[in-house]
């Protein structure tokens, strides 16, 4: 059976594709676990791993996703549903097809598991096959006026994630993040 879901990356010139991302976008993530939103915009042209997508169904806007192709894998920085659409499947079978489409390793950001939404949001990726890493890791700030967080890593695809934990660090805190590596 043909799925009825399709990645299209956002046109930020089209007003009706940039109201729907942009209100999401804002709305499902804190201010200190996103972009400002001209910093966003402005960062699509000139970073060429970075793909920002509006999800489809059955050609309507139910959600997006943010990735970047970090060479040996793919690094989701964000994905949100449609509220009103959630937990009809269309976020699992979203990401089990993404995960499908890029055919590599995937990484993404998890908070801990301190609350409730935290462990049914690793529940659900646990169920698409990821996987828990309790390595101390640390989301780097936003901008100058946001604060680090302390998160963990979930990853889909790794065969030994553990070696490759810091080559994965590095790479998502230099490319995404704008870091340089310690020497």
């Amino acid at each position: 059976m043909e799925s009825s879901l399709t990645f299209i990356r956002w046109n930020t010139d089209n007003a009706e594709e940039s109201r729907f991302f942009e209100t999401l976008y804002v709305d499902s993530f804190p201010s200190c676990e996103r972009r400002e939103l001209d910093v966003l915009r402005a960062m699509i042209p000139i970073k060429k791993h970075f793909s920002p997508y509006i999800i489809l169904e059955k050609q309507k806007m139910v959600g997006l996703i943010t990735s970047w192709d970090l060479g040996t894998f793919v690094y989701i920085e964000h994905f949100a549903i449609d509220p009103s659409l959630r937990g009809g499947g269309i976020g699992y079978n979203t990401m089990a097809q993404f995960c499908d489409k890029v055919n590599k390793p995937v990484v993404l950001e998890v908070e801990k598991p301190e609350t409730d939404i935290a462990r049914r949001r690793i529940g659900f990726y646990n169920r698409l096959n990821f996987n828990l890493h309790t390595h101390p890791y640390m989301q780097p700030p936003y901008g100058p006026d946001k604060e680090p967080l302390e998160l963990f890593l979930m990853s889909y695809g790794f065969s030994d994630f553990d070696k490759h934990f810091e080559q994965v660090e590095s790479s998502i805190h230099t490319e995404v993040y704008g870091i340089e590596p310690k020497n």
